[in-house]
């Protein structure tokens, strides 16, 4: 059989998918394609039982890679939204366009169909919640179409979804505990961040933009705050108050979440050089620093990354 990116990584509650079991950390291919197994991620939190909010829960967590033209037709999530962030790919979601950097979440109540193009396979990350889908509605984020689902452009915290869930992977804890709230401290951290990045009367100063496009060019270098603020001709802790103002991080946080950004595509591109290649490719001439903040980042080495991919 033809080799294709299609990784099943969630528990198998959706209809197309009934009668395979996977466990909590999910590996291998889809079953369906019957393709040798590879590791994948994705976390099941079906903790109804022990969840002290019934009235809302996360229930499982992960990301999919879709093969070239596929189509799933009438899907539902178990009476459960499911919202959806596309990082790569382009297709039809009900017959309207799907592209990359679209988040949408699915109203339990009315099936949808997805179909991905020959060109440019999905690639997402995903969350079902137990909630009311008002608890979405109200969020002042999406647009909801006559087919029930909400639609939002995420392009500008992009970076920021993409850490939160892979932080996600490697959430744990005793009991389930630990894995509960750390999921539900990501989930609610996305929604922030994709809040603040909403627009609003309020624009992002120049001065944070012209830093940000600064970080974006130069963090291979040995960029620290200091030559940030010097580069924009404002004080230090003028540019601290304006980042946690308009993004709610700290100039030397979103220096190190692009570094850490850029280390994980590396990492996850396949074959690379050492990794102390790979800490001196994002800015870190001591791979002990780049090791420390990668772990703070990541839950786990650089090397345990790379295995995962």
């Amino acid at each position: 059989m033809a080799e294709n990116n299609n990784w099943y990584t969630h528990f198998s509650t959706f209809e197309e998918d009934r009668g395979f079991s996977v466990p909590i950390i999910s590996q291998g291919r889809d079953p369906r394609f019957n393709e040798p197994p590879v590791s994948v991620y994705s976390r099941d939190i079906l903790l109804c039982r022990m969840n002290p909010t019934p009235s809302f829960h996360i229930c499982d967590w992960g990301e999919d890679r879709w093969p070239a033209g596929r189509a799933v037709n009438n899907r539902n999530c178990d009476d459960m939204p499911c919202l959806h962030f596309m990082v790569d790919g382009e297709g039809h979601l009900n017959g309207s366009p799907l592209k990359k950097n679209m988040a949408f979440v699915t109203d339990p109540a009315i099936p949808y169909s997805m179909v991905t193009d020959g060109a440019n396979p999905f690639h997402y990350f995903w969350v079902r919640v137990r909630t009311d889908l008002d608890f979405f509605r109200n969020l002042d984020l999406f647009t909801f179409g006559e087919d029930g689902v909400g639609r939002f452009d995420f392009s500008d915290c992009r970076e920021d979804v993409m850490r939160l869930f892979r932080k996600g992977f490697s959430v744990s804890g005793d009991n389930g505990w630990g894995m509960m709230f750390g999921i539900n401290s990501l989930f609610f951290e996305i929604l922030s961040r994709c809040l603040r990045h909403a627009p609003s009367e309020r624009t992002v100063s120049p001065y944070v933009k012209d830093a940000l496009e600064y970080i974006r060019t130069n963090y291979k270098s040995e960029l620290n705050v200091n030559l940030l603020a010097e580069q924009l001709h404002i004080s230090r802790n003028h540019l601290r108050r304006l980042f946690l103002r308009d993004l709610g991080v700290t100039p030397k946080d979103q220096i190190t979440r692009v570094r850490m950004d850029v280390a994980a595509t590396i990492l996850e591109s396949g074959p690379v050089g050492s990794l102390a290649q790979v800490a001196q490719a994002v800015g870190y001439p001591s791979y002990s620093q780049f090791l420390q903040a990668f772990r703070k980042e990541f839950g786990c080495n650089p090397k345990e990354y790379r295995k995962q991919y």
